[in-house]
């Protein structure tokens, strides 16, 4: 595989952490916390526009492609495979606590936006 590549790919990694290293933790209490979630939902505004308006989990989907793209350059096969379907395992469990606690908080405007837009995977509705 060309040098190339392996920058691209680095470069592409770089650019997904970003946000991650500009990002600041808010203080504020969380509402509802559930043991298997990390932080809880807290007193915030339901999104819909931006990338809410193709997936709900936007971040989700941002890694299933870091996976794709990273895993179908450098894992074999009988690797990749297996990791993709771990991931897609554990994003679904993920993805139904997180939506366990935005429904409370949100209400029917909520349930409206989960049957209008899929989770991390954009148009398979």
């Amino acid at each position: 595989m060309p040098i190339y590549t392996y920058a691209i790919l680095v470069a592409g990694w770089l650019l997904w952490l970003t946000p991650f290293f500009r990002a600041r933790q808010t203080e504020k209490p969380a509402k509802q916390v559930d043991r298997r979630a990390r932080w809880g939902s807290d007193d915030h505004e339901l999104i819909t526009s931006g990338p809410y308006r193709f997936v709900r989990h936007p971040i989700y989907t941002s890694m299933l492609g870091v996976l794709l793209g990273t895993g179908s350059l450098v894992t074999p096969w009988w690797l990749f495979l297996p990791s993709l379907l771990l991931f897609i395992i554990g994003t679904e469990i993920r993805v139904r606590i997180e939506d366990h606690l935005l429904a409370p908080q949100f209400g029917e405007r909520f349930a409206e936006y989960q049957k209008r837009v899929p989770a991390y995977i954009p148009f398979p509705k």
